[in-house]
């Protein structure tokens, strides 16, 4: 968006990601990003040639190019492994000289990079033979930096560091406390295990792998004034655009943490029972739940993806013979929650005021197990029913339910187009 002469900018981006849907043990995606992003701006908000109020249009300093992330995960029992990967181009950096030489009051100024010729001054023949020595010993990123500008005065981030690499590990370990508590969650976390390999690999002197180091933007430093040729005397900065740890104040260290977690409180889904049988006992304000009501409470959940499913009959393309069978495997399905689910709730109705919440419980959980078991087996038969371009066409999480394992998700459609995925517990 365009807001001026002196603010204001252009931005945009176009991704590409694959991600592979395989919900059984992990799942990776890789994306790429091009991006480019220009704004205006003058000497005085940033960096000047001369004069200070002139206005210029240039990258922005966030003007990234390209960037690659790799994301990925794995699953075992109780422990899950997951990694992140994100290479991107190097951002713009603009070179300075150190200290004010227009007279603004500002030291934004950039340098002028004298080329030797037979006519040249002393003064820029000797800059120039200290830049060519910069030169020599530079890195790629440097040396295209200053071959932008030979015989000219810097452009505002004309530079370019290097490419960055930013790298993350982490496991979690799930461990089960018992039946009426929640478990107690232990996460180690490896940041920038790519500058670890750093230090392995190049010893004493590392590159700075994994690092986001900013480039040293020092150009040259002014040493003084030449009354006689009427030209200040400058020495190079040999630091010039170098971001290796041994030539940066800022660092990106390899870390490991552990942390460990837990939530004390009554679990969820025995917070909700208990509401659900305070109901006309404890609330007694409240009319009881009746057992026709609980069984409902119980299996909805269960029969909600067919709801789902009905709702996004026009975006599926669904013929009507294909809601027929859905409509046969969801009545079939229903007579196993019931079979599951009216004991259940027969025996929840005709519970007396004064109750064992924790023996309920449990009681409800070994038949949501069950109730999970019978739920994922009917899963190939809903797939059954679909084509497969109809099965492409289905949003991502509910796919991905379709391709779980069995009692690996909860699914919970909630009849106004959204729906919720939780892992079995």
């Amino acid at each position: 968006t365009m807001f001026g002469a002196e603010r204001g900018g252009r931005a945009g981006a176009v991704s590409f990601t694959v991600s592979p849907l395989n919900l059984e043990r992990g799942f990776w995606s890789l994306g790429y990003t091009y991006g480019e992003a220009r704004d205006w701006a003058r000497g005085f908000d940033g960096s000047t040639a001369g004069l200070p109020a002139a206005v210029e249009w240039a990258p922005s300093a966030v003007d990234v190019r390209h960037q690659l992330v790799l994301q990925g995960g794995y699953r075992i029992p109780r422990v899950v492994f997951t990694g992140m990967l994100r290479l991107q181009s190097g951002l713009p950096y603009t070179p300075f000289v150190d200290g004010d030489i227009n007279g603004d009051g500002l030291a934004n100024d950039r340098p002028f990079a004298p080329v030797a010729t037979p006519a040249s001054r002393p003064a820029d023949v000797a800059l120039a033979t200290r830049l060519a020595a910069l030169y020599s010993t530079a890195s790629s990123e440097v040396r295209e930096c200053l071959d932008g500008f030979r015989g000219a005065i810097a452009g505002r981030n004309s530079c370019r560091g290097p490419w960055r690499l930013t790298s993350n590990l982490r496991a979690d370990l799930n461990l089960p406390l018992g039946p009426r508590f929640n478990n107690l969650r232990v996460s180690l976390n490896v940041e920038n295990p790519v500058a670890a390999l750093d230090y392995l690999v190049n010893g004493g002197n590392p590159q700075g792998w994994g690092g986001a180091s900013d480039p040293d933007e020092v150009l040259l430093v002014k040493r003084g004034f030449d009354p006689a040729a009427s030209a200040y005397r400058y020495s190079v900065n040999p630091r010039f655009g170098d971001t290796r740890p041994g030539a940066t104040l800022r660092r990106d260290p390899f870390r490991i943490s552990l942390d460990f977690s837990f939530d004390p409180s009554t679990p969820i889904a025995e917070q909700e029972l208990d509401h659900a049988l305070r109901r006309g006992r404890a609330m007694a304000s409240v009319p009881r739940m009746t057992e026709d009501s609980l069984l409902r409470r119980a299996r909805g959940p269960y029969l909600s993806i067919f709801a789902a499913f009905y709702d996004l009959s026009d975006s599926l393309l669904l013929a009507p013979s294909q809601l027929r069978a859905l409509h046969v495997i969801e009545q079939a399905h229903q007579r196993v929650q019931d079979s599951v689910w009216m004991p259940v709730a027969r025996e929840f109705a005709a519970l007396p005021p004064s109750y064992n919440l924790h023996a309920a419980y449990a009681r409800y959980a070994s038949a949501d197990t069950v109730a999970w078991d019978a739920w994922s087996d009917q899963l190939p038969a809903i797939r059954a029913v679909l084509t497969p371009l109809q099965f492409s066409l289905v949003p991502d999480g509910l796919r991905g339910v379709l391709l779980a394992k069995r009692r690996e998700y909860k699914f919970f459609f909630d009849g106004q187009g959204g729906y919720s995925i939780s892992r079995f517990n």
